[in-house]
């Protein structure tokens, strides 16, 4: 597994987007970090986090809610249960949390 993040998160191109940035400068944007957290091994969320100019956009919460694994997955149990159409997958067990 690598040391570093390397998948932008759509929820922080969603809410760069939110906060009034049109959808081609906050994909380059988090792209810009994307590439460098690849290109140089460094922790992706740390670069975004530093990034003047989504800080200017973002503040830490939103930044923080871009990362929330939890919100990112949360609708997997849906698409399961509407896939299986009721019936159980012993391969799929949601957390409790």
């Amino acid at each position: 597994m690598l040391g570093f993040a390397t998948q932008p998160p759509p929820r922080g191109r969603l809410a760069l987007v939110g906060a009034g940035l049109p959808r081609g400068e906050a994909y380059r944007l988090v792209q810009r970090n994307a590439m460098r957290a690849w290109d140089e091994e460094r922790d992706f969320r740390t670069l975004v986090q530093a990034d003047q100019q989504i800080a200017a956009k973002l503040d830490a919460d939103a930044i923080d809610g871009a990362f929330d694994l939890a919100a990112t997955v949360q609708p997997v149990e849906v698409v399961f249960e509407t896939v299986s159409d009721g019936v159980a997958l012993p391969f799929f067990r949601p957390s409790a949390r």
